[in-house]
Order: structure tokens, then sequence, then C-alpha cells
């Protein structure tokens, strides 16, 4: 007898802390409270931005302020440095947790 009868898998994935906050508590964070919660707080490591067409949009903190950590920074420089960002810019995001790994290649 063979003990791969005994071995099981074990898989697991990290999860956001954006995604276990409700829908309430974003779009208070987004019309301007600022609620410590995973879309608000200062040691989030993602910003969101709604557009006009309602639709949410991550970005990276890091990406668009360096800035020391746990400062809020005005709604209004967020959304500047977001537009000053280089259009033809290559960005690589890797991300990996939960003995999963994905990676991506974005240009602009």
């Amino acid at each position: 007898k063979t003990q791969a009868d005994d071995v099981s898998s074990i898989s697991g994935s990290d999860s956001s802390d954006c995604e276990s906050n409700s829908e309430s508590e974003s779009q208070s964070c987004l019309n301007g409270e600022r609620k410590r919660t995973g879309y608000c707080n200062p040691r989030s490591q993602r910003i969101l931005f709604k557009n006009s067409e309602a639709q949410l949009i991550s970005v990276f903190r890091c990406v668009l302020l360096n800035t020391t950590k746990g400062s809020f920074e005005e709604p209004a420089d967020l959304v500047a440095s977001l537009q000053r960002q280089n259009p033809r810019i290559s960005w690589v995001i890797l991300m990996a947790g939960g003995g999963h790994f994905a990676g991506a290649v974005f240009r602009g």
C-alpha cells in the first residue's frame, strides 16, 4: 500500500481587505468621509477612484505619492498625481499569496 491515498491537496488564497468591506463603507469613503476602512485607511496599499461612469478604479498608493505612512492625502492631490502619470510607461505587477501567483504587464 502506498501513502498516496493519505495525501490531500490544500489550496488557499489571500483575500483582500477591500473585499471584506461593505458597499456602504466604500461609498461613504468615496464621498469624502475619512473612515478607517480598507478603502480609506491610510495604511491600505490601494486607493479607490470613481470615474464618471460610476466604476471603481483601484490604484496602488505607492504609484501616486511618496508620502509618510499613516498620513491622509487630499483627493485633489491624488487625482492630480494620477493625471500626471506618463502614458507611455510600462508597469509590471506581480502578486503572490496562498501558494498562488499572478503577473501582468500594462502599458499606459
